[in-house]
């Protein structure tokens, strides 16, 4: 595959750095305007930082603007951080509410078409086309998963299997009688699926693409983790199948935009993101 044919939107995703730059700058000031003068929780939010929407000029002025935390949505709910008249909400997502009050998220029909776009692109770059089948165990409900990858699969015009979760026997069934070339599941159920597949001996009547890596399951069976101690095996390693140095995660990407993107890392970018709240 070539990587023309790994990019989705050619307009967007090959912008240059001072082009995408001036993008996020003019959506981020017409994003402050709109929910500065439509949501009075960020309207009375910015101006006990002292924060005007004339303020942010540029994608640069991002760092001036105030975090929006799990409890902030959780206090607004269930619409109060709604910046559109509820005729213009087309759906709710949000968590399943197991621990108290739901967190909800209202979508408007450009949110969703954003949303298609996004997992559409993933999808893209990972090698996915109009002519794979992809089969999606992923909830379908207010959790987000199985109707996200239904979007993404619908925006690259992808014959989409929404099975949702449970009844292995009938997942595997329907992966083998359709055709599946993708599987989109969490990696513990890909894992259980896996195992009930050579179990059943079924390996060679699959069609899927699948490569799943141990970074997850290092954090399930790590300290903490739900398997703590166990050994749990995995179908692909990337640090034995490539190497331990050039197969972690970070030297993946980078190789990944330096020699299939023809890209190059930036070393401002850090710039635009801050990660908080880790030891």
């Amino acid at each position: 595959m070539s990587v023309k044919e790994m990019i989705l939107d050619s307009k967007h995703e090959c912008m240059s750095r001072d082009e995408m730059a001036a993008l996020q700058g003019e959506r981020l000031v017409d994003l402050v305007n709109r929910v500065y003068n439509n949501v009075p929780f960020y309207t009375k939010k910015m101006k006990e930082l002292g924060v005007e929407p004339g303020d942010i000029k540029g994608i640069e002025d991002i760092v001036k603007l105030p975090f929006t935390t799990k409890e902030d949505l959780r206090n607004n709910y269930p619409f109060g951080l709604r910046a559109v008249p509820q005729s213009e909400i087309v759906r709710v997502q949000g968590t399943s509410g197991t621990t108290g009050k739901l967190t909800i998220v209202p979508y408007t029909q450009k949110d969703i078409d954003v949303w298609a776009e996004c997992v559409g692109r993933c999808m893209t770059m990972a090698g996915l086309t109009k002519e794979d089948v992809i089969h999606v165990c992923y909830g379908y409900g207010l959790f987000t998963g199985g109707l996200g990858m239904d979007f993404g699969a619908r925006r690259i015009g992808a014959m989409t299997v929404p099975m949702s979760a449970g009844n292995t026997q009938r997942q595997i069934m329907c992966m083998e009688d359709f055709g599946a070339t993708a599987l989109t599941c969490t990696p513990s159920y890909a894992l259980h699926l896996a195992e009930t597949i050579t179990e059943m001996g079924k390996v060679d009547d699959m069609k899927l693409k699948v490569g799943m890596n141990s970074y997850r399951f290092a954090q399930l069976n790590g300290k903490g983790g739900i398997w703590e101690g166990q050994q749990i095996p995995v179908l692909w390693e990337s640090k034995v199948a490539m190497g331990r140095e050039k197969g972690t995660i970070q030297n993946m990407m980078i190789d990944y935009i330096t020699n299939v993107k023809k890209g190059k890392i930036d070393g401002q970018s850090h710039n635009r993101w801050e990660i908080i709240g880790l030891n």
